[in-house]
């Protein structure tokens, strides 16, 4: 095992959590009027618990009093408005992101430092983009190729690049990554597959990165074994910028971006949730990276399971469990029963369940090779107990096969337990679990969802 080194980043982020702290009570009327009468001096990490948490609600409702200056940015991001506030009868919650010249100069300048550490030669990379939350200004890195993927002549480009022998100074001559949200990836490997076997044998791909969605452990098993390559989730949030990480090589769970102080909070207040228990993830964005907009104690509603320290390295270590608003928890308690990552992921990997599929498809007909599953996961309180009720569309009337349907429905059930087991405070099964099934149609149109 090797040995386990302090974090040698903590001193800086020490120092550049107190100029961050400045510059947000000066310049932010948001946080000067957050903290009135609150002391922001802090002499190490652990100090940021003494100032009151931020969420998604607070900061609509604050609108351009968050920034530090009024200067017009130099990026506009969006989110993706899957966020509702239940105080304003379920009004979507939309904001807009902006970064600044310097912000971005920074991010590049980070970007350089790790290409700059790249070995001899490295391969070329595709990397697929989407106007999801706004284009990026920023130039890409070199040796890396971007392209949309919304047309089938996009698809035509991708393909030739990544069957192409390139000659570029200073790289070797194949793409040998790919990055893009989990729709994209998912997308060109359907494509993809419809190749003849010697296009797939052609191609150099080792590592493949995705984003913007949960991969479901079904499609991970399918890119391995498609591409033979290296397959790593990439968690971020658009509301903060640098949230960027990816799965650790080592531990196959997250740690926190060097450029942010990450904390696990309890459900139900702003303690930190004890080690190996859940929690929801809270992140610090500290300057350079964040000044325009800083995002300070933001409750970000992803569940995370703190896990024990990684071997190789020294920060925090936790395992997403999905949106928080998501989870089912024992009634009158914040115990999670489910996370939506499990739920997703015992109903994805049927082919019985109904998909809908995506509408900016369209263009490359791919029918219902995959889409949006069809279901609903609740609770309901039944004689002092919570019971899981779980709905499900199929794909075929449930009473034209009642066997297939009574197969499906043990199936999901054993899974469910499965499941429950796994999360930490969950040491007795579930007492009751419903699974319901449902011809096409039958659930309204909103419950289809992407994690």
């Amino acid at each position: 095992m090797a040995e386990l080194r302090e974090d040698p980043t903590t001193e800086l982020r020490v120092r550049l959590l107190q100029e961050t702290l400045r510059q947000a009570v000066e310049h932010s009327p948001f946080y000067r009027n957050l903290y009135r009468g609150l002391s922001t001096t802090v002499e190490d990490l652990e100090g940021l618990a003494a100032l009151p948490t931020i969420d998604k609600r607070m900061l609509a409702a604050s609108g351009r009093d968050v920034q530090t200056d009024s200067s017009f940015p130099r990026r506009i991001g969006f989110t993706s408005g899957t966020d509702y506030d239940a105080s304003r009868g379920g009004e979507q919650l939309l904001l807009r992101t902006f970064q600044s010249d310097e912000e971005l100069v920074q991010f590049e300048a980070l970007q350089q430092f790790f290409h700059d550490r790249r070995p001899e030669r490295p391969g070329l990379v595709l990397v697929l983009i989407s106007s999801f939350h706004g284009l990026p200004f920023t130039r890409p890195a070199p040796g890396v190729f971007s392209l949309p993927l919304g047309l089938p002549f996009h698809y035509a480009h991708a393909r030739q690049l990544l069957l192409e022998r390139h000659a570029f100074d200073g790289f070797g001559p194949r793409i040998e990554a790919m990055l893009g949200s989990v729709v994209q990836i998912k997308l060109l490997t359907t494509l993809l597959l419809r190749e003849p076997e010697s296009v797939l044998a052609d191609l150099a791909i080792g590592s493949i990165y995705t984003r913007s969605w949960y991969l479901p452990r079904r499609w991970r098993k399918l890119l391995v074994e498609t591409f033979g390559a290296r397959v790593t989730s990439v968690y971020g949030l658009s509301e903060v910028a640098g949230s960027t990480m990816s799965e650790c090589l080592s531990c196959g769970d997250f740690h926190p971006a060097p450029e942010l102080v990450s904390e696990v909070l309890a459900l139900d207040s702003d303690a930190p949730a004890p080690p190996g228990t859940v929690g929801e993830l809270t992140l610090t964005s500290l300057v350079p990276f964040c000044s325009l907009q800083p995002k300070i104690r933001y409750r970000t509603g992803d569940l995370v399971q703190t896990m024990p320290r990684c071997d190789l390295v020294a920060d925090a270590r936790f395992r997403l469990l999905g949106r928080k608003r998501r989870g089912l928890y024992e009634a009158g308690t914040r115990r999670l029963l489910l996370d939506s990552h499990s739920v997703y992921d015992a109903i994805e990997s049927l082919p019985d369940v109904a998909l809908t599929p995506f509408p900016e498809l369209e263009p490359f007909d791919v029918g219902r090779s995959f889409g949006r599953p069809r279901y609903r996961a609740t609770t309901e309180e039944v004689g002092g107990r919570t019971a899981v009720v779980l709905d499900v569309e199929t794909t075929y009337h449930p009473r034209f096969f009642p066997d297939r349907s009574r197969s499906v429905g043990d199936l999901l059930h054993e899974r469910l337990q499965t499941a429950h087991a796994r999360l930490p405070g969950n040491t007795s099964p579930l007492d009751d679990i419903r699974v319901n099934l449902h011809p096409a149609g039958a659930l309204p149109k909103e419950v289809a969802e992407l994690l």
